[in-house]
């Protein structure tokens, strides 16, 4: 072996070296519940980039037998460390499926009078339109006397402002016994539909 093709694989024997210690470091992470989808990344990029210094050695005639083996070597373990990143843990579950999923609320904007009024969730929507309280149209708006018609009607709609009246939330109640009478909300935002 001449000293270029050393230095080679020395430098392939760094990288493996490296890849190794960043396959711990995102075991270590992914023990720990944090997110590894930029290990995820740089592992298969970097695969990808040392299959690619395949074609500069061949042109240059420097991929020598060593040098292959160093570079498949350094290559493999990126592989190996981005199939890990998969890995199922125990209990069946794999990687994001494993942590407890986060409770939504869907939530809608409402109209009143033609201008944007407040938030309200999917539930308080369907109870809304169970007692004919909100009108149907491009957007979804509050009739006229909503507030008298739902006094009619037993709904209880209470009106929740921040501190700086920038966001209103609205928490509608149905009658004792109406489906969905123990809806409630209290998140303060959510996606528009």
């Amino acid at each position: 072996m001449d000293g270029l093709t050393i230095v080679i694989v020395l430098l392939f024997g760094v990288f493996l070296v490296g890849t190794i210690l960043r396959i711990l470091g995102m075991l270590e992470r992914k023990r720990a519940g944090d997110d590894i989808d930029r290990a995820r990344l740089v592992f298969f990029f970097t695969g990808c980039l040392m299959l690619v210094c395949l074609i500069p050695l061949r042109l240059f005639e420097l991929l020598s037998g060593p040098a292959l083996a160093g570079d498949l070597a350094v290559v493999t373990s990126n592989f190996l460390g981005y199939a890990l990143t998969y890995r199922w843990r125990k209990g069946g579950k794999g990687g994001k499926g494993s942590e407890e999923p986060r409770q939504t609320v869907r939530a809608y904007h409402i109209s009143y009078k033609g201008r944007p009024y407040g938030i309200c969730t999917k539930e308080s929507i369907d109870l809304l339109l169970a007692h004919k309280l909100i009108k149907r149209r491009a957007n979804v708006e509050l009739i006229d006397d909503f507030k008298r018609e739902a006094r009619k009607v037993g709904v209880k709609i209470t009106v929740l402002q921040s501190k700086d009246g920038q966001q209103t939330l609205l928490k509608v109640e149905g009658p004792p016994g109406a489906p969905g009478a123990d809806s409630e909300s209290e998140q303060e935002e959510g996606p528009a539909a």
